[in-house]
């Protein structure tokens, strides 16, 4: 696996060896809030929370990943983690541990995030979205791409127009690629590319974003995003140490987007470390 791994990054560098890569004093990386900004300054706020997402306005982040489940009756709420965790949630009580899927949408409706929230709806984070200026970008990572999944999600968007142009949805599977440039062409997608030898394929679906591991990334792999129209994104989140070290090194690459877990930290440090416009 690792030798067609090898023998493809190859390949492809060799075919587009005409492309040139962004210059590495042009930066043009911004992040993003990985579960919403998480921090309001002097306290932790909860990770896919309302206030969490208002407070990209406050701190200028440019963009925020929030995750989409269903509960037992179908209703959409923003949550990560397929099971209900008391580090997450204040009064669990009997449906600690249990799976969010499992619980209909008034029991979920009871419960409280750590920061007193409600656990929001997707109708909710809409209604907030839709109030946000136009410079932010809100992509959904939709934690099932069942087309059934993916219809009430459209179907949710579509009652909020001012927010669907804010909002981006993120696609791992090719089905997702394919619901989603049919079904609404007008919102954008971000490609979640975890092998390299997929990329061209999901080129093809013209997404706004394609979104790779550090560890797969290539000057020849950016400049052929870029070339097809798709900024590129990188995680941090493990992936990389959360620092300055990295931040710099995925700016220089010419990455658009830092999906990280400190996006204020990293916004300060961009704008203190962008080197200058070359003036003609």
């Amino acid at each position: 696996m690792r030798l067609a791994l090898v023998l493809f990054i190859l390949t492809f560098c060799t075919a587009c060896s005409h492309l040139k890569p962004p210059p590495s004093k042009q930066w043009r990386c911004e992040p993003s809030a990985h579960r919403g900004v998480q921090t309001n300054g002097s306290s932790s706020v909860s990770e896919n929370s309302l206030a969490g997402i208002q407070l990209a306005e406050i701190f200028q982040i440019p963009y925020v990943e929030i995750d989409v489940r269903a509960s037992l009756d179908g209703e959409l709420f923003l949550y990560h983690d397929r099971r209900l965790h008391t580090d997450r949630i204040q009064n669990l009580g009997e449906h600690a541990e249990l799976p969010l899927n499992s619980l209909t949408s008034t029991q979920l409706k009871g419960l409280r995030l750590i920061n007193g929230e409600e656990i929001p709806t997707l109708a909710d984070g809409l209604t907030v979205i839709d109030k946000l200026p136009s410079s932010i970008t809100v992509h959904l990572d939709l934690k099932s791409e069942q087309i059934p999944f993916m219809q009430k999600v459209l179907a949710e968007l579509q009652k909020f127009q001012n927010a669907t142009q804010k909002i981006m949805i993120q696609c791992e599977s090719f089905v997702c690629l394919e619901f989603w440039t049919k079904s609404a062409p007008e919102i954008r997608i971000l490609a979640r590319v975890h092998d390299p030898t997929e990329l061209e394929e999901r080129l093809r679906f013209h997404p706004a974003f394609v979104q790779m591991d550090a560890d797969d990334l290539t000057k020849c792999l950016v400049a052929s995003a870029h070339s097809n129209g798709a900024k590129l994104s990188v995680k941090t989140l493990g992936d990389l140490p959360e620092n300055e070290e990295s931040w710099r090194m995925l700016c220089e690459w010419g990455v658009d987007m830092i999906l990280t877990d400190r996006p204020v930290e990293v916004r300060k440090f961009i704008a203190a470390s962008k080197p200058p416009v070359a003036q003609m």
